[in-house]
Parts: structure tokens; sequence; C-alpha cells
């Protein structure tokens, strides 16, 4: 596992859009270091968050967001095949 995720001093900012430190992750340790912050898996001009601004990303991050439900049995998982 190695790839660059760039991260705020800050967390649960939905609107975070100046995301300065690159930490490169090569490890489950460092990972988990990095994710306590708020992230994104994207490099950008002058680190502000902006489609404009898009440079580079060294990864393709998947996320599932089971806003659906509140019922954990509704939840989708990785392991749920896709339709």
């Amino acid at each position: 596992m190695q790839f660059t995720l760039y991260v705020a001093k800050m967390r649960r900012q939905r609107k975070k859009l100046l995301l300065p430190r690159q930490n490169h992750r090569t490890d489950e340790r460092t990972l988990a270091s990095a994710v306590q912050f708020d992230y994104v898996a994207a490099e950008y001009l002058c680190s502000y968050r902006n489609v404009k601004n898009f440079v580079k990303s060294d990864c393709l991050v998947m996320d599932i967001d089971n806003d659906h439900s509140d019922n954990p049995r509704d939840w989708k998982t990785p392991d749920d095949s896709v339709p």
C-alpha cells in the first residue's frame, strides 16, 4: 500500500477547502493517523480544493454512503454485488 493523502489540521469541516499537509501513506499505522482529520486523495494548486485547481491523484478512493437508511441491515458493503 502506497498513496498520498492531503490532510487538514481539523476534522468534520464539510466546507474545508485548504488541505496543506501532504502525507505519503505506506502502512496501516500511517493511514490511521491521517484519516483522523479531514483529508482528500488529490493534489490541488496552492492546496486549495476546487475542481479548477485539481492537479493529480495517485490512487482511486471509493466510498459507500449508506445514507438511505439508519438500519445497519440495509447498508451496503464492498462485499455486495453490483447489479
